[in-house]
C-alpha cells in the first residue's frame, strides 16, 4: 500500500500495488509491477473522483549490507486515467466520465529489510517523475484536472522472494 502524489491541482492519492522483481545477477534486478490509485479533487464546477491503473518498469542497481537491501534506478510507468465528474450545480448538466492515457519517466529508490530467516522483506520504496504525456479532464470546456507535471509514489512493501 501506498500513496500517489501529483498532478494538477495537486492530487493526493491511495495506492495498491503488485509486483514482481527479477534478479539475473545480485546487482541488478529488472521490477514490473502494476499499481491502481484512488482519490478525488475539488475543482471549480464541482469534484473529479479519479483512478489510475498504471504499470510500472524499472532496472534496479542494488547491494546487501547485512539484512538490508538498497536500490535504485530508472522507472518507467504509463497507463490509463479514469476520470468522473460531478457538478456543483445540477441544472448546468450532468458529469461524464471520461478515460485516457498517461506516460512518464522518472527514478525509483528502495530499501528493504529482510525479516529474519523467512523469506520475506518489509521494505521502503520511493518512485518520482515527470509526465511526458498526461490526461486532462474539462469541466464546462475549461481545464479542471490533470495528470500533468511530476509525481511521487511513496509505498510500503512487504515482498515474499522465491528462489
Amino acid at each position: 500500500g501506498g500513496a500517489w502524489l501529483g498532478g494538477e491541482p495537486l492530487l493526493a492519492m491511495g495506492e495498491a500495488a503488485i509486483g514482481v522483481e527479477l534478479a539475473p545477477v545480485p546487482v541488478l534486478a529488472v521490477v514490473v509491477d502494476l499499481a491502481g490509485s484512488f482519490g478525488g479533487v475539488g475543482v471549480t464546477a464541482g469534484s473529479l473522483d479519479v483512478r489510475l491503473a498504471s504499470a510500472g518498469l524499472s532496472l534496479r542497481l542494488g547491494a546487501d549490507l547485512d539484512v538490508f537491501r538498497l536500490s535504485a534506478g530508472p522507472a518507467l510507468r504509463g497507463g490509463a486515467a479514469f476520470w468522473t465528474g460531478h457538478p456543483r450545480d445540477p441544472s448546468r448538466g450532468t458529469g461524464q466520465d471520461l478515460a485516457a492515457g498517461w506516460l512518464g519517466v522518472g527514478v525509483v529508490g528502495a530499501a528493504h529489510a529482510r525479516l529474519g530467516e523467512l523469506p520475506l522483506r518489509l521494505g521502503l520504496e520511493l518512485e518520482g517523475g515527470a509526465v511526458l504525456y498526461g490526461s486532462t479532464a474539462l469541466a464546462y470546456g475549461e481545464v479542471a484536472a490533470r495528470i500533468a507535471g511530476a509525481w511521487l509514489e511513496v509505498r510500503l512493501v512487504l515482498d515474499l522472494r522465491i528462489v
